[in-house]
């Protein structure tokens, strides 16, 4: 049975899944979980829910696994996809280095470039709603 990891978009907009049992994130979804929350740019409501991610997380550490991002993930990657060094690129390349993992998303990119990488992908569609 394959282990969920979770791309930072899901989190953002279903945060329910961190309750859901084990899962992975990548060292790179709680960077950018961190900008978020203390950007300028963004609007209050995103930045709202970062923080409830955040403190989700805290609250079920003993079911988050988080894989740290190296650059011979990425190298790895880059052998099979000319993918760029970008954070979607980390977190795919975080996953790939995985094995027996469904990689969740709801970036059509991301689940586009994780699907040519060879990983199984669960596509979740955004809420128009929020964001």
């Amino acid at each position: 049975m394959s282990t969920c990891f979770y791309d930072t978009n899901v989190l953002l907009n279903s945060p329910e899944v961190i309750c859901g049992g084990p899962f992975y994130i990548s060292n790179i979804t709680i960077n950018e979980l961190e900008n978020i929350k203390v950007s300028a740019t963004k609007d209050e409501t995103i930045k709202y829910k970062a923080r409830q991610v955040l403190h989700k997380l805290e609250e079920n550490r003993n079911n988050v696994h988080i894989i740290i991002y190296e650059e011979r993930h990425l190298s790895k990657l880059k052998k099979q996809l000319d993918v760029p060094d970008n954070a979607d690129s980390r977190i795919i390349a975080t996953a790939y280095s995985l094995d027996d993992i469904e990689f969740h998303t709801n970036d059509l990119s991301c689940a586009t470039i994780a699907i040519a990488a060879g990983l199984k992908v669960e596509y979740h569609k955004k809420d128009r709603k929020s964001g």
